[in-house]
């Protein structure tokens, strides 16, 4: 049997729980007594020094906590102070979605890879929501938004390249449908990129626009073919979150109605297509198993 010390062999892991322990205790418990929380300020400051964090400063501020905020929380230790608890919790978590983002839709092209097919993935659904994102981004880099709130856009919009280069490879698109999808991309980028500041309101409502519709042609699909394809639950699971977390960090960061309009329709169409994962997940099964053997055979033909 193995040793709790062999199976915790760090120990600053113990300080860290308990610190977050701590942290959501006490903003759960909404302390309003200015003597507790000086009582907890001070307690802490006797058990870790107000320098502990100091070494760290420079990396984490102004992009994952403020300095005043900083000053409140690491080396003051006042957990209670709320305004600066959910600040810092919504930047890290704006974070954790952009970083999170890099590999969203890394499982579903493994499962274009492994199958050898693009079997119940719409590509105009691809085409919409690539330029949804290169709306969203292009809409809050000239607002000056906070990258925290919009980065995992420009992430996700390369991924959508990624699978627009396997849907033309498994449908076999020639290169002249592949020249002009590339360059209407292109025209569509430059245009967003030259729109004048009075014209921004249509780079968001043609992201509301395409937030309603770009799930809706893979939404129909599932239904007419009665399975998800290569769909993976895992991708959808993390926009489901991720699109969850946005949405709260969005409502309170960004006051642009339209921007969370966005977001809030964006999220329940993604939980649409979880919903059909899980209802058509035999169907599905029973689809792909058939489509890897028909491959295999393909190949030992071949």
């Amino acid at each position: 049997m193995l040793s709790i010390r062999t199976r915790f062999p760090f120990k600053p892991y113990f300080v860290c729980a308990l610190l977050l322990v701590l942290v959501v205790a006490v903003a759960r418990a909404e302390v309003k007594d200015e003597k507790k929380a000086s009582y907890i300020a001070a307690s802490l400051q006797r058990v870790f020094p107000r320098t502990l964090f100091e070494p760290v400063r420079f990396l984490v501020v102004p992009v994952f906590i403020s300095d005043s905020c900083f000053d409140s929380l690491l080396v003051n230790y006042e957990l209670t102070d709320t305004s600066c608890l959910k600040e810092t919790i919504s930047k890290v978590a704006g974070y954790g979605i952009v970083i999170l983002s890099s590999i969203l839709k890394v499982p579903v092209i493994v499962n274009i890879i492994q199958s050898g097919c693009v079997t119940g993935l719409s590509i105009s659904s691809i085409y919409i929501e690539t330029s949804m994102y290169m709306t969203i981004f292009a809409y809050n880099y000239f607002i000056e938004s906070p990258i925290s709130t919009y980065g995992e856009t420009l992430v996700i919009m390369f991924q959508n390249f990624i699978l627009c280069v396997l849907l033309w490879k498994y449908m076999n698109k020639g290169y002249g449908y592949r020249f002009l999808t590339v360059l209407m991309f292109t025209i569509f980028g430059g245009l967003v990129y030259f729109t004048p500041e009075s014209y921004y309101w249509v780079l968001v409502t043609w992201s509301i626009i395409c937030s309603c519709v770009s799930k809706l042609p893979q939404i129909y699909t599932n239904f007419m073919l009665g399975h998800t394809g290569v769909l993976s639950i895992i991708t959808t699971l993390m926009q489901v979150l991720g699109g969850s977390v946005r949405f709260l960090t969005i409502l309170y960061e960004v006051t642009d109605k339209l921007a969370i309009a966005c977001n809030g329709i964006a999220l329940f169409l993604n939980i649409m297509i979880l919903l059909q994962i899980v209802l058509f997940r035999k169907k599905t099964k029973q689809v792909m198993i058939e489509n890897q053997a028909r491959n295999s055979q393909a190949k030992k033909t071949n």
